[in-house]
């Protein structure tokens, strides 16, 4: 009997995680980045179908390989052009910050480069991982501070006659 109660635990579990990932996917988006020479709007997260990219334990909430995609437009060339950023998102339990590293920067002109050609393509990833690092954090602070909230007013109702 308990290893059939295990077995329901670790699929509710699994569950919690797909949902609090599924979550969090649909808070990052959209996303706008503005670098002067360029904006790229971000409209869409979404993880890898194969591997594993998720990491959510007592340790660390950590996203390998996330893929946000959506388009740029840049003011010297005067169009817009599909993109991809793929990037790692990890929030250790220790820390009150998350951390996103940018792995990947696409776009999708043809093949002729002349995107990656007018931007700095470092500068675009720098800021795209401070603007995605902000906003993740800022929702972070968010629902700690309405839980601590939460747990304020909870402790300030009066008690009953009984209690």
């Amino acid at each position: 009997m308990g290893a059939a109660e295990c077995c329901l635990e670790r699929e509710d579990e699994t569950q919690n995680g797909d949902l609090l990932v599924s979550q969090f996917l649909e808070r990052l988006t959209p996303l706008e980045v503005s670098t002067g020479l360029a904006t790229l709007s971000l409209v869409e997260a979404e993880l890898p179908d194969s591997g594993d990219h998720i990491t959510i334990d007592l340790d660390r909430f950590a996203l390998a390989g996330l893929i946000l995609t959506g388009s740029i437009r840049v003011t010297v060339i005067g169009a817009e052009i599909g993109a991809r950023v793929v990037v790692d998102v990890e929030k250790p339990l220790d820390s009150d910050r998350a951390t996103v590293q940018v792995k990947a920067f696409t776009v999708k002109d043809k093949g002729m480069k002349l995107t990656e050609k007018a931007l700095s393509i470092d500068s675009l990833k720098h800021f795209v991982c401070n603007r995605l690092e902000g906003k993740i954090n800022d929702e972070i602070m968010s629902r700690c501070k309405s839980q601590l909230d939460g747990r304020q007013e909870n402790d300030a109702e009066p008690l009953d006659e009984h209690g």
